[in-house]
């Protein structure tokens, strides 16, 4: 994979891998990145269509093909169009000389509007007076006047307005513009609307009964806001380093206290919100702790009612394309960087497999395929899969020779050992060297499976 680096204006260059699934892709294909990372990381609203690319000064077109464009450690300069000189066309016509045209006569000076004083009584009469076109003229100057007169008595006719009412100046005592701000804020800048609202609208829902209640001593009884509040305000008050595994597990177990379905798509949204947050620190570290909210989304997903996931307004469809985006973002994060030794080169395997294998896997209401999936899947090569490998055929071959392919449980558990094959490699030798082998043994020899079930029951 030929890595690059992406000059813009003054900022730094952007060191960024080219997937070998992109050499038929043209070079547009890095200018889009390119402009999502950058509008992303500076709130900006760059375009693809107003960039040009240049490599050593020369200008290369958007539509030209990556692999016979673009070479390993070449810098791509992005520069707006409109700065560029502009191309030198064909010479103008020579200009023939032209005669000046004769002076227009002067028109005739307008006939003066006639004064109140001069009566006159037809047509005719008002232009053998005042001049062709004086009747028109006239007519014109007494709408004039109506216009004027209409606006002024509607100017002193117009009722005052009231004060507004107290209650209006009055800041607003909802959580989610107080306390809750802060998620607020950090939820501006998600597509999804109709889910940031409904968080909103959720923890808002019991702050006049959290009031009344707490007269008397009593706590808050909406779950959601709770959560919240322990889980996702203190850890985006805090700084990013302070998450861990630990804290993502806790606020999962945490959700066990919430039945109710809305609820519980809002609060893995709150906390995918703080791990949003950590991605932009940390990069791929934060995708193990995505990988945990996923498998809680997986669970949850299952016991939905259809109106929290067919659609593309319900909550479970936009969570998902939420969820989507961040993982995506995560891997662009990731692919950023420099890979100098085979240590590093083993840990972007890593993380992409995981990558790929966690949006496998997620519950996916849109029907479409996930863009993290996508972006996973062109960054690997056949090779790097151990499913594609000949050993890895063979062994997925054996489990599925005993029918673990027809349940859905054994399905997803021949998927986890392929999946684990493709991660450790210790993990797949031993498969391959004892029970690929006893596999095949006892498919040639089946007398001697009876002799190896009795001797693992003795052995305990």
């Amino acid at each position: 994979m030929p890595k690059v680096k992406i000059h813009y204006k003054e900022d730094n260059p952007l060191k960024f891998t080219v997937p070998k699934k992109w050499n038929e892709k043209p070079v547009s294909a890095i200018v889009e990145f390119f402009v999502e990372h950058y509008n992303s990381k500076n709130a900006a609203n760059l375009n693809p269509a107003d960039l040009a690319v240049l490599i050593e000064s020369k200008r290369v077109a958007q539509t030209a093909v990556i692999g016979s464009t673009i070479a390993a450690d070449d810098v791509l300069v992005l520069k707006q169009v409109s700065e560029l000189p502009a191309e030198p066309g064909p010479a103008p016509p020579k200009e023939e000389k032209q005669q000046p045209a004769p002076a227009a006569a002067p028109a005739p000076a307008p006939a003066p509007v006639p004064a109140a004083d001069q009566i006159v009584t037809t047509k005719s009469e008002l232009e053998a007076v005042f001049g062709q076109g004086a009747a028109s003229r006239l007519l014109a100057h007494r709408r004039q006047q109506e216009l004027q007169q209409a606006r002024a008595g509607a100017a002193a006719n117009k009722p005052v307005e009231a004060a507004p009412a107290e209650e209006s100046k009055a800041a607003s005592s909802a959580w989610s513009d107080n306390a809750g701000l802060p998620l607020k804020t950090a939820l501006a800048s998600w597509p999804s609307k109709e889910l940031k609202s409904r968080i909103a609208e959720l923890c808002d829902d019991s702050t006049a009964e959290a009031n009344a209640l707490e007269a008397f001593g009593d706590t808050d009884e909406n779950p959601l806001k709770s959560f919240v509040q322990h889980h996702i305000m203190e850890a985006l008050q805090g700084h990013v380093r302070e998450t861990s595994h630990e804290t993502i597990s806790a606020a999962i177990s945490a959700m066990d206290a919430i039945s109710d379905p809305d609820k519980l798509v809002c609060a893995l949204a709150a906390l995918l919100v703080h791990l949003e947050r950590v991605v932009k620190h940390r990069g791929s570290e934060s995708l193990n702790m995505l990988y945990f909210l996923t498998r809680k989304w997986n669970k949850v997903a299952r016991t939905l009612p259809p109106e929290l996931t067919e659609g593309p307004k319900t909550l479970g469809w936009q969570f998902f394309q939420e969820v989507d985006r961040v993982a995506g973002a995560c891997l662009k994060k990731f692919f950023q960087r420099t890979i100098t030794s085979a240590e590093q080169e083993a840990e972007e395997k890593f993380v992409t497999v995981l990558a790929k294998h966690m949006m496998k896997k997620c519950f996916n209401p849109t029907g479409k395929t996930s863009k993290a999936f996508q972006f996973a899947d062109d960054a690997l090569d056949d090779s790097d899969e151990f499913v594609t490998t000949p050993n890895g055929k063979a062994l997925q071959k054996l489990l599925l020779s005993g029918g673990w392919g027809a349940a859905g449980d054994a399905s997803d558990l021949v998927d986890a050992i392929l999946f684990r094959c493709e991660l450790d490699p210790n993990l797949s030798m031993f498969l391959l060297m004892k029970v690929l082998q006893l596999g095949d043994q006892i498919s040639e020899n089946p007398g001697i499976f009876g002799s190896l079930a009795q001797a693992i029951a003795q052995s305990g």
